[in-house]
């Protein structure tokens, strides 16, 4: 969005954010009062944007029961490419594996309990919501997916390899 802003030369009157803050649900009937209640939000200011203005954002935020974090752009989308974007592919990959890879009378599905319930919950969010991130954030997020896959076929060499001190 900042790269969009910056063509449109309106950084002087932009500044992103967003509450790290949520759930997999939808919709008005899913709202919660305490939704942001000591939850860090981001602020997103663009190097033009006016000081006072960032302050009144971070003001309000507060005034919110948020925690107001200040970070460049660059920053935000790195992390949130690890702590959040990356953790939406994991969980969708594992529910297409489940249902890929089950038998006809669905025992995986049927066996899954807690650990996979809650590693794969937010799989159910909003599936054109997460495209869209995709498409928005490819670089870091495609950044971050190559250590990880580095990772998981370090954890499948030291399991073939059955290195019990490795694991």
């Amino acid at each position: 969005i900042h790269r969009e802003v910056e063509k449109l030369g309106l950084e002087a009157n932009f500044i992103g954010g967003h509450p790290m803050a949520g759930s997999e649900k939808t919709g008005l009937s899913n709202a919660s009062e305490t939704l942001l209640e000591n939850a860090y939000y981001i602020i997103t200011p663009t190097e033009k944007s006016p000081a006072p203005a960032v302050e009144e954002l971070t003001e309000l935020v507060r005034s919110l029961g948020a925690i107001p974090l200040v970070l460049g752009y660059e920053q935000h989308d790195y992390a949130t490419a690890a702590i959040s974007h990356l953790p939406h592919l994991i969980a969708s990959s594992l529910v297409n594996l489940v249902h890929d890879c089950d038998s006809e009378d669905q025992m995986m599905k049927r066996l899954a309990a807690g650990g996979f319930k809650d590693i794969t919950r937010i799989a159910s969010s909003s599936p054109y919501m997460w495209q869209q991130i995709c498409l928005e954030n490819p670089d870091n997020i495609s950044k971050v997916l190559d250590e990880f896959i580095r990772l998981i076929v370090q954890a499948k060499y030291l399991i073939d390899q059955k290195d019990s001190n490795g694991l």
